[in-house]
């Protein structure tokens, strides 16, 4: 009995630290919830917004409550395949309902937030033109270079963190010249500003890192 009666204490105070957590974290505190890990996913990736949308600055913000307050929506998302559309509905600050679906990608770095206005994800025609990088994940070394690159960007005056800093000031994907589509891993055009110079290069996610492995028009003869 005294090991039942045991059981059964551990068992309340199981479910009361529950309890506990739903109510003062939300659902924030439980990591190993099917919808947090998808929105934790979503978070390790940068996410962009196509500059098509013409969306205001507090318009994105109220897009990335969802990621804190929103709920995903498993039955209205794309699941299986490649890309994956994850549908998120929520309320902005003024609660108003808004939705949005957000892209995953097997080996990728670039989540696209698409506004949507029916119960619905939309596969067609979004992965085109330029977005803007608008979240980054909190690692101070985000971005490495590949050899030639390395080479490329000691003959253009740029280190990895100052690429890191100018892609989170200006940066932006130019989806027409990408291939996220690359059977290998996708493949991203990635432009930036820094000191009033425009940077072009390709680069792919390799080891928790932003690899870039190439700068065009650098001027360099590195191979």
């Amino acid at each position: 009995m005294k090991i039942i009666k045991r059981f059964q204490y551990y068992g309340i105070g199981l479910l009361i630290g529950l309890m506990l957590t739903f109510v003062f974290f939300q659902n924030r505190g439980c990591s190993w919830l099917p919808e947090n890990r998808v929105k934790n996913a979503i978070l390790d990736n940068v996410v962009v917004f196509s500059q098509s949308e013409e969306l205001t600055p507090e318009q994105k913000e109220d897009y990335f409550l969802l990621l804190n307050n929103g709920d995903v929506k498993f039955g209205l998302s794309k699941k299986d395949g490649e890309p994956k559309l994850y549908f998120l509905k929520g309320e902005d600050r003024n609660g108003s309902e808004i939705q949005a679906q957000f892209e995953l990608r097997k080996d990728g770095f670039i989540s696209l937030c698409t506004p949507l206005t029916n119960n619905t994800v939309i596969t067609d025609g979004i992965f085109s033109g330029t977005a803007s990088m608008e979240h980054f994940p909190l690692d101070t070394a985000l971005v490495a270079f590949e050899n030639v690159a390395k080479c490329q960007a000691k003959y253009l005056g740029i280190s990895e963190k100052q690429t890191l800093e100018a892609l989170q000031k200006s940066g932006k994907v130019d989806y027409d010249k990408s291939n996220p589509e690359n059977p290998e891993k996708p493949v991203y055009h990635l432009t930036f500003t820094y000191l009033d110079q425009v940077y072009a290069t390709r680069a792919n996610w390799y080891k928790d890192k932003i690899y870039i492995t190439y700068f065009y028009d650098s001027g360099s003869d590195c191979k």
